[in-house]
């Protein structure tokens, strides 16, 4: 196919893109086109437009962009109000996908530099984007058609500024060019699964959106009451008052020297929003603070409350719904090294876990009743559910949840089937472990899962030298130990790590106890695991030749070190190179490599080791897994409209929701995996509202 590398430069100042996303941003009536960059040619607005109407009509022409923002762009204006030809997602190709694919950033910026030693054009990059930025920026969001005219634009379109941008523009698909040239396309199998990705990203998803003015009603009406309640227990300061909080509650015996989410989070013993239960569930009796005083925890659960991030989410849903009522480009393709999906806009893949729950039972309410109290935007129907919190956490003290914790247990709840349709989801459990043992041969204990024996049971006999088949799920402090450690040590957690971790108030020989039952009595063959796989890297980098363990391919591929999994998918490490490091048990460093590896958006040097070479290869490995029952779900009369870490949730007529349907596709297992006796299991339901299964 011939290659037509091309870039969109637009301006809406009325519609703010990082929120909306580039469906809502290209449906949105201000956005308009300033020009389109496209194999050397510039076109504008009311220009010739035979060669691009020809090219694009012509199946031997593939568009190539960094980013769907183009996809988006051509479909709601140059097919809409332009009368151009749709280009199917089968004749794009995204720059940036093979960017995540292969572990470098993932904007321009970036990318340029390391990868082909030039920088981006930052200055044109400015001088659009202030092309969209007014005077008075009155409105946010999207926004019906008003006013269009009353702001005053902070820069002026004149030819000289116009002729800036088309430079820039025309720099900007240079740029890709050589950032093409240099990364190359997708490789057959994941071309697969970009496409599928595509399908899921503009397939959408339902929102609920008088769920959400509810729970706004809601929160506006519960802030109010909390930030008094906040001003008496602290003698009249506000909670955004961040020095006076920090000093107020050092008066109070507590030293803190910042208010922030992670900071706050430990100090309650609370786990920040998240929805991976791959590493366990949180401390096994909380973080050594319940002493902390009742005026102090009070205080800062209602700072954290009236300043939740969850509860922001709230906005961003509102903003993100489309002209068809569904939220889109929710999920970024290939957004961690192994492959797992990241999620984006408001982030269906990070909803709170939900601490609010039903006074007697002590799990969450049921979807429809907790949405039909939000529903009605009344905190005395959230009151009448009766809904409580354990605080602190794992302290089995329980008090009255507010409203705003309620809403915001529940914002998963916002997303919704269609009418006459399902919600069908599964999810695998335990996976990550399960595939650390399969992996490393460790069959003893794999044939006990199959059997349906409980892993955190078996896992705490040998932490506590119990007799075999001794424990029960009533024996629950010593299952959750064993929870904690079956799901959190497969990737070589060290005893001090655990102990931070899950029991700080227990004597470090515990934590040590703990580590030793897993790797000697539970899974004495996954050491050995961590072991082959770090030598294998090693010497792949140190001799330049490929070395295998455990059936991963090690190898130098231009640039980057790669590890070929055992279907033949492969994950890309950046840049490695030899290094030393200074080990806390030893005088003498120890010889090793390191990659760049990409942290907020930058690439940061990372030293490897086995565990995390162990966790790479089976988190490549669960996402495989995840794939292919997703490109099953989609021949199967279950479309998929997003995934969740080990989560796969479908939307489909109510004739063909099945969850026998979906189990039966998630559990059957690929050929690798029967080669390794890998027991999967998935677990789900059907219904209206999503949930956490």
């Amino acid at each position: 196919m011939i290659e037509v590398i091309c870039d969109f430069e637009t301006c809406n100042p009325y519609c703010d893109l990082t929120v909306v996303g580039s469906r809502v941003y290209a449906e949105h009536w201000a956005t308009e086109i300033l020009c389109l960059v496209y194999h050397g040619y510039l076109w504008t607005p009311g220009t010739d437009d035979a060669v691009l109407m020809q090219w694009a009509a012509d199946p031997e022409f593939l568009f190539v962009c960094h980013g769907t923002f183009e996809k988006d762009i051509w479909r709601a204006i140059m097919v809409e109000r332009y009368g151009f030809p749709d280009i199917p997602n089968e004749r794009w190709h995204d720059i940036q996908s093979v960017c995540a694919l292969k572990a470098v950033p993932l904007s321009l910026e970036k990318a340029l530099p390391p990868l082909c030693g030039r920088e981006k054009d930052t200055e044109g990059s400015k001088l659009t984007i202030k092309l969209s930025t007014f005077r008075t920026r009155k409105f946010r969001g999207a926004h019906p058609k008003n006013k269009a005219g009353h702001d005053i634009p902070l820069t002026e379109r004149t030819p000289e500024v116009m002729e800036r941008v088309f430079a820039y523009c025309t720099q900007d698909v240079a740029d890709e060019a050589a950032l093409h040239a240099r990364l190359g396309l997708l490789p057959a199998a994941e071309r697969r699964v970009w496409l599928l990705d595509q399908v899921v990203n503009e397939r959408g998803v339902a929102l609920d959106r008088e769920f959400i003015h509810g729970a706004q009603r809601i929160v506006d009406a519960a802030r109010g009451p909390l930030e008094n309640e906040f001003r008496l227990l602290t003698g009249g300061i506000g909670p955004a008052q961040t020095a006076k909080v920090i000093e107020w509650v050092g008066s109070q015996g507590v030293a803190l020297d910042n208010l922030q989410k992670g900071t706050i989070a430990e100090l309650l013993g609370e786990k920040e929003d998240q929805d991976d239960e791959d590493e366990g569930s949180g401390p096994l009796w909380g973080l050594g603070l319940q002493s902390l005083p009742g005026n102090v925890r009070r205080a800062l659960v209602i700072r954290s409350l009236v300043g939740s991030a969850s509860i922001r989410k709230l906005s961003r849903m509102e903003s993100c719904i489309a002209e068809d009522g569904r939220a889109h480009r929710l999920l970024q393709y290939h957004g961690t090294g192994p492959g797992r999906w990241a999620g984006r806009l408001f982030n269906p893949l990070n909803f709170p876990r939900g601490t609010a729950v039903g006074s007697d039972t002590k799990k969450p309410c049921d979807p429809d009743t907790l949405a039909g109290a939000i529903l009605t935007g009344d905190t005395d129907a959230i009151r009448d559910l009766g809904m409580v919190v354990e605080d602190p956490p794992f302290s089995a003290t329980w008090r009255t949840a507010d409203p705003i914790e309620a809403v915001a247990s529940s914002l998963r709840h916002a997303i919704v089937a269609g009418q006459g349709w399902k919600l069908v989801v599964g999810d695998f459990v335990q996976i990550q472990a399960r595939v650390v043992l399969a992996l490393a041969g460790q069959t003893d204990f794999l044939a006990k899962l199959a059997a349906g024996m409980d892993p955190y049971l078996l896992t705490a006999e040998g932490i506590y030298n119990d007799p075999p088949g001794s424990l029960t799920k009533a024996d629950n402090a010593k299952r959750q130990v064993g929870k904690n450690t079956f799901l959190g040590c497969g990737f070589q957690m060290g005893w001090k790590k655990f102990h931070e971790k899950y029991c700080p108030d227990q004597p470090e020989e515990f934590a040590q106890q703990a580590i030793d039952a897993y790797r000697q009595k539970v899974a004495p063959k996954v050491p050995k695991l961590w072991a082959a796989l770090e030598q294998a890297a090693f010497y792949a980098v140190y001799d330049k030749r490929p070395q295998e363990a455990y059936g991963i391919r090690y190898e130098l591929e231009d640039g980057w070190l790669t590890a070929r999994l055992l279907d033949g998918k492969k994950l890309y490490y950046w840049n490695p190179q030899r290094a030393q490091k200074m080990l806390p048990w030893s005088d003498t460093p120890k010889d090793c490599w390191t990659y760049q590896t990409v942290k907020g958006g930058r690439l940061l040097k990372t030293y490897a080791y086995g565990g995390l070479l162990t966790e790479n290869v089976v988190m490549g490995l669960e996402r495989q897994l995840l794939v292919r029952a997703m490109l099953r779900c989609e021949e199967e009369n279950l479309p998929v409209i997003f995934n969740g870490y080990d989560e796969i949730v479908c939307e489909t007529e109510e004739r063909f929701a099945s969850w026998p349907h979906l189990k039966q596709i998630m559990e059957d297992p690929p050929e690798w995996a029967s080669a390794l006796k890998l027991p999967i299991a998935a677990e789900g339901w059907v219904g209206d509202r999503y949930k956490k299964g």
